[in-house]
């Protein structure tokens, strides 16, 4: 390996968007990844490709967003930056930084338009963030209206053709193992790959590696007892060697590492961890709809609080703490076909149903998840 201008650790969005700023300044960029190339991506590969920004309505959207019949016949609502900060402060319960919630909300939509200029292609989220009007329209909702074109896959492999296209050089199988450090400064890493270990040096140093969710040991040291139980929704290659690596190298904390993304997720789909196929489709965020209880029959969350975009990503948290960490979504026929056909009607999806309460569903169907954290199951009763 050659020394480069600009190296990157971490071939997620994160990763190869500053990788894609370097290139474009000129500079000569090498992106180490560690998983292999058929297995990268990093979380965001794992997403539905939703990003939240400000803007002015559908027809701002329409000038970057890929074209749609179904755009004449829709409503979207402008997604103003005060109200994108109200929601920051509000899911966060006030614990957001201002500066940086302000730079997130002020340079999110010229962001978007860079990204899209690079070659990213977007559209509006028609099947997370609308629903069908009486004459037959799409009112959108919640604010988070544009995503990628094929989700976060799709996210990933235009990330991949752009880099090709300004010259980045991304390295697979290639794992970052520490920090070179020479005069006060980080000069470069030290990596392995799956033939050796080796040194790669460069001018400027970004880390884009992710945080530490796969591992079991840093979740219960930094989120608490219980969070070892946690199944992984994302890439099993964060596991924070290079978080440890920056804090030795004198690096300060930042944000709040008690809290995290935890979402509903199916605890008995023999798959339910980084599940390269199906991604997020086992998420389950129809509760909403139906009620959430606990091995014991009892809820404990507030499934109405507000819109599922405002809650989802906390009450894994809640569900985690539940006997088994497990809990139950039950639906009535009335609440199940309203449901998400892409998480609720997948392959293997968890599932009971009786024709009433007292019916007891087919014996043996769910085992106890076990070691199944920020999980539910789902049953369904069709009455």
């Amino acid at each position: 390996m050659t020394k480069s201008d600009v190296l990157v650790v971490g071939g997620g969005n994160a990763g190869f968007a500053a990788a894609l700023a370097a290139a474009e300044r000129g500079r000569k960029v090498v992106l180490l990844e560690k998983a292999q190339e058929a297995s990268s991506g990093g979380n965001s590969f794992y997403t539905a490709g939703a990003t939240r920004i400000s803007h002015d309505g559908l027809q701002e959207l329409i000038e970057f967003v890929e074209p749609d019949e179904r755009h004449a016949a829709s409503e979207v609502p402008a997604y103003t930056p005060a109200e994108y900060l109200a929601d920051l402060s509000k899911v966060s319960e006030g614990r957001n930084d201002p500066g940086l919630s302000a730079v997130l909300v002020n340079e999110s939509n010229p962001t978007l338009r860079w990204l899209q200029g690079m070659g990213l292609k977007y559209r509006l989220m028609y099947e997370r963030q609308a629903y069908r009007t009486e004459d037959g329209g799409y009112l959108f909702w919640g604010g988070l209206h544009v995503g990628n074109v094929g989700g976060g896959k799709g996210l990933m492999a235009d990330h991949r053709a752009a880099a090709q296209r300004m010259g980045v050089e991304v390295i697979y199988d290639c794992a970052a193992t520490g920090l070179i450090q020479e005069d006060g400064r980080v000069r470069g890493v030290r990596y392995r790959t799956s033939t050796g270990e080796g040194e790669l040096r460069a001018e400027s140093v970004i880390l884009a590696s992710g945080g530490f969710e796969a591992s079991p040991e840093l979740r219960r040291r930094h989120l608490g007892e219980g969070w070892q139980n946690a199944k992984v929704r994302g890439t099993p290659g964060n596991t924070g060697e290079m978080i440890l690596a920056a804090l030795d190298a004198g690096a300060a904390r930042g944000g709040d590492w008690s809290t995290c993304h935890s979402v509903a997720w199916d605890a008995w789909h023999p798959e339910n961890e980084s599940n390269l196929e199906l991604t997020n489709q086992l998420t389950r965020g129809g509760y909403p709809l139906g009620i959430v209880v606990n091995s014991e029959g009892k809820r404990f969350v507030d499934e109405g609080a507000d819109y599922r975009n405002y809650t989802y990503a906390k009450y894994g948290r809640d569900i985690l703490a539940q006997a088994g960490s497990a809990a139950f979504q039950i639906f009535d026929s009335s609440s199940r076909p309203m449901l998400r056909a892409e998480e609720y009607d997948m392959p293997g999806v968890s599932v009971v149903t009786a024709s009433t309460l007292a019916e007891p569903g087919p014996e043996g169907r769910h085992q106890s998840p076990g070691a199944g954290g920020n999980s539910a199951g789902l049953q369904c009763f069709d009455h």
